[in-house]
């Protein structure tokens, strides 16, 4: 990865550029140089470098680190092999494991000091397969994971962004008919004189607002996402609210309340399994659901479940599952396979989103249609209808 750096030397200030592995590295080279260096940071260069690594590069760095594992390597050697042959962040990321792993920490710390880069799941299943020996099949499960989590994310884009380009279509069409047609066709009722029904005089009186107040249209949704996100990162209550109301959206709240239920059931199906207390399976899980809403509810079960409840119970007093749900747990809990009665339960609401879904893409461009067309017939019907009162009064 290439690095800027500042030094000193012989007195006088000294910038430049360097390729290394890591900010280690550049400052050894410096130093072997007989600079003074004062400042090392990564050069951000377009498409890669900023930002983030994204899910899909965390899921070939578990993959690639899977293999040179179950393969025998080392894994300091198998993080330096992944270190160079990745770009960008992630490059910088596993460079900086490697030298905290050579200063005697292990692989699980190192990845501690990354949490919100991996997540607090993948750096707690790492701890468990470092205990038991086992570290090859964390890895899979959390590829799996990540995997599925790749899909899940991919289908709750797909919901949202389709109908949201869709409206955005139809909200320009009405806008430039009410802008550029309306306008030219009142103009000529008008001219023709007489009565003008009320359908022609609200659809003036609408043309007329639209034209007037264009640039509040369009500034106005744009300042309340802004106000809206701000008190949503920064007031709990608020976010609480909005996390509550986006699951009761019709159609598509149901649609991202099941994809959220199934996420969290996996989660704590894989802690458990992989050695993880359930509370602290479910305090996990509930990190990865991204609703405070479900999240507050789960907090609110672990308590009971610390204070002698069963699991059962303590998540019966909830409302997020469903009964059928709640079954197979009361089954699982009597049985001593909760792991698998998560499992199941994830697969569950995956499969009924999945449906969903299938159902919802297809229905969403007629119903829009649908709304564009009785838009168009209202204007053609405010239009042509005065153009026919006169003409039948004319007398021949």
């Amino acid at each position: 990865m290439l690095y800027r750096y500042a030094a000193y030397k012989d007195g006088q200030r000294i910038k430049g550029e360097m390729e290394a592995g890591s900010p280690q590295d550049v400052l050894k080279q410096l130093r072997e140089q007989g600079l003074t260096p004062i400042q090392v940071s990564p050069k951000r260069t377009l498409g890669v470098g900023g930002g983030q690594p994204t899910r899909q590069q965390i899921i070939s760095f578990s993959i690639q680190l899977r293999q040179l594992i179950s393969a025998g390597v080392p894994i300091i050697s198998a993080l330096e092999n992944i270190r160079d042959s990745s770009e960008g962040t992630l490059r910088t990321i596993v460079a900086d494991i490697v030298e905290q792993l050579k200063a005697g920490q292990s692989f699980s710390q190192a990845l501690a000091s990354k949490e919100s880069v991996f997540g607090e799941v993948y750096v707690a299943l790492i701890k468990v397969g470092e205990k038991t020996g086992r570290l090859d099949s964390s890895l899979q499960e959390l590829i799996d994971l990540l995997e599925w989590e790749e899909d899940v994310a991919a289908r709750a884009k797909k919901i949202i962004i389709y109908p949201s380009i869709v409206l955005v279509v139809v909200t320009t069409v009405v806008i430039v008919l009410m802008l550029f047609v309306v306008p030219k066709l009142t103009n000529f009722i008008q001219q023709m004189g007489g009565e003008i029904p009320w359908t022609t005089r609200a659809l003036i009186a609408t043309s007329d607002f639209i034209a007037n107040n264009l640039m509040w249209i369009f500034i106005t949704p744009v300042l309340l996402f802004f106000i809206v996100r701000y008190f949503y990162r920064k007031n709990e209550g608020v976010r609480y609210k909005i996390d509550c109301l986006i699951l009761k959206i019709p159609l598509i709240g149901e649609v991202l309340n099941l994809l959220k239920l199934a996420r969290f059931s996996k989660a704590v199906s894989l802690s458990f399994s992989a050695g993880i207390g359930f509370v602290d399976s479910l305090d996990l899980a509930r990190r990865v659901v991204a609703s405070r809403c479900i999240e507050s509810q789960v907090i609110d079960a672990m308590r009971k479940i610390e204070e002698g409840s069963s699991i059962y119970e303590s998540l019966a007093s909830q409302h997020f599952y469903n009964a059928i749900s709640l079954n197979i747990i009361k089954a699982g809990e009597s049985s001593g396979q909760l792991d698998e009665s998560f499992k199941v339960i994830s697969s569950n609401y995956d499969f009924d989103a999945k449906r969903k879904i299938d159902k919802l893409e297809p229905a969403i461009e007629p119903v829009l249609t649908v709304v564009l067309a009785m838009i168009v017939l209202w204007i053609m019907m405010a239009i042509m209808g005065p153009v026919y009162d006169t003409i039948s009064k004319i007398q021949i």
